[in-house]
């Protein structure tokens, strides 16, 4: 049975990329550049500076990741139904012309 949809898959496997990709990237931008962002006036904030940063970037990126992730899930399943409803016509009407 060929495979439909190409184009629709790809964009599947597109979200499902960047579901893993933006909170990884997110994280790792944080630790990259919050040093920068925490030291005022030549000192550190200490631990509470970094914390509700990172939990504030952290906390999004990672709800954002989990919905882009699952919308691509979401675009496979639907297409995995379509080829199984047409799977099942093909056999049932096959059956339907032998009796």
């Amino acid at each position: 049975m060929e495979k439909r949809y190409r184009v629709l898959r790809f964009i599947a496997g597109l979200y499902q990329v960047l579901g893993v990709l933006v909170p990884v990237l997110a994280i790792a931008w944080y630790f990259a550049f919050a040093p920068a962002f925490i030291i005022t006036n030549g000192q550190t904030a200490g631990f509470s500076g970094w914390l509700p940063g990172l939990i504030t970037l952290a906390v999004p990126a990672v709800f954002s990741g989990i919905f882009l992730f699952g919308f691509g899930q979401l675009i496979m399943v639907l297409i995995h139904i379509e080829e199984n409803t047409r799977r099942t016509s093909l056999l049932l009407s096959r059956r339907a012309n032998r009796s």
